[in-house]
């Protein structure tokens, strides 16, 4: 079945920025309305003059909104498992067992959500999130060569 192209909205492209600006992935948008364009088409608008600037601008407030959801995520407290059936006789030693994997279980996929948002924020905003620090300079430059002949003493 091809896909049908959508023919351009500026009401879409805005509703599709705002949704990226609430946290939720563009593949996601368009996928979950009929009414949005397929991901090509997508690119597509994202071309046309001045959207690109408005896509990275939207882009950056969603790497922003990831951000404090890792960080929020890092510093909630563990939550409760509760014991599966097959435990509910089991010995206090075995309960915690369990209790512990299920904890550690619980901080690797935590973990694995924060370093994953790290990465895309270092990827999607390195302007703000990037490893490396960037010196961008302005204006002209001038460089006067001077030979060791026409030195004054």
């Amino acid at each position: 079945m091809a896909l049908l192209r959508k023919k351009y909205s500026r009401k879409r492209w805005l509703e599709i920025l705002r949704r990226m600006e609430a946290g939720e992935p563009v593949t996601h948008i368009l996928q979950s309305d009929p009414d949005m364009p397929d991901y090509a088409t997508f690119l597509r608008w994202s071309e046309k003059p001045g959207h690109e600037e408005e896509l990275r601008r939207a882009r950056e407030r969603q790497v922003n909104l990831w951000i404090d959801r890792a960080v929020e995520r890092a510093i909630a407290p563990p939550g409760e498992v509760p014991l599966p059936d097959y435990l509910q006789g089991a010995t206090e030693a075995e309960k915690a067992r369990f209790r512990k994997a299920a904890f550690n279980a619980e901080m690797q996929r935590r973990r694995l959500e924060v370093d994953t948002m790290k990465w895309l924020a270092t990827k999607l905003a390195p302007r703000l999130y990037g490893d490396k620090t960037r010196l961008e300079l302005e204006g002209e430059l001038s460089v006067e060569t001077v030979t060791f002949s026409d030195r004054k003493d």
